[in-house]
């Protein structure tokens, strides 16, 4: 398919396998604290709190620097109120830098693409785990333009971060572009706002709710070779 001369990835959920990074860290993170890890009772409360947060940050109800904070203040508040967020989100931020797990077929995806693609990564990650990550992740070589939220001040699905994305890139034409990700609220929904074509990588075989709708759904990574490369 030679539809497209760009290709821009979202990094976590859709190239590195963020799930396995974020129980490694809260792990690590209570054990720095001193603090008993229970995997079934604290994991989902922290996800559960990290990710209202990150869905007030996308809608504009927080700012970033809301985010940082205020996630770790809900959960360490509801465990116990002598647990201390702020140094429990050092030890967190700290230990999640540190893990880059590719999610299964993205090395033999990535390579392959870009032999014939212009790659880049495009994350609302913050940019002390995300470059510490991309320091250890193997397949970060391939992709020379990395925009995240955290060093813009915009984020995905505002128009404006893929406006700093496509500049970024010499400001190719977005009919040439396709954007991939996991998520439907930042990824899909900011090409639609974008006039960017998208693809859905949806390994869960979720269905698409709401005004966002892909042009493409993939479930897993591998099908993006017989979808975008020549044959």
């Amino acid at each position: 398919m030679a539809r497209y001369d760009v290709l821009l990835f979202d990094l976590d959920d859709t190239l590195l396998d963020f799930a396995v990074a974020e129980r490694a860290a809260l792990k690590r993170a209570f054990e720095g604290v001193g603090y008993q890890y229970d995997e079934e009772k604290h994991l989902p409360l922290y996800q559960h709190h990290n990710r209202a947060n990150w869905a007030a940050f996308e809608a504009g109800e927080i700012d970033l620097d809301t985010l940082k904070t205020q996630r770790f203040k809900d959960f360490c508040g509801a465990i116990s109120p002598i647990f201390d967020p702020d140094l429990f989100r050092r030890f967190f931020v700290m230990y999640l830098g540190e893990s880059a797990h590719s999610i299964a077929g993205a090395p033999r995806v990535v390579q392959a693409l870009s032999k014939q693609y212009r790659l880049a990564l495009i994350t609302n990650g913050l940019k002390d785990v995300q470059r510490a990550r991309l320091k250890r992740w193997e397949l970060a070589v391939h992709f020379p333009v990395v925009v995240i939220s955290d060093e813009i001040g915009a984020k995905k699905p505002d128009p404006e971060f893929f406006e700093h994305t496509l500049h970024s890139l010499g400001n190719p034409d977005r009919e040439r572009c396709l954007i991939i990700g996991d998520s439907l609220t930042s990824d899909i929904q900011g090409g639609v706002n974008s006039g960017i074509e998208t693809c859905w990588f949806n390994p869960r075989g979720k269905t698409a709710e709401g005004g966002a709708k892909p042009t493409y759904q993939v479930k897993e990574l591998r099908e993006l070779l017989d979808l975008l490369l020549d044959p």
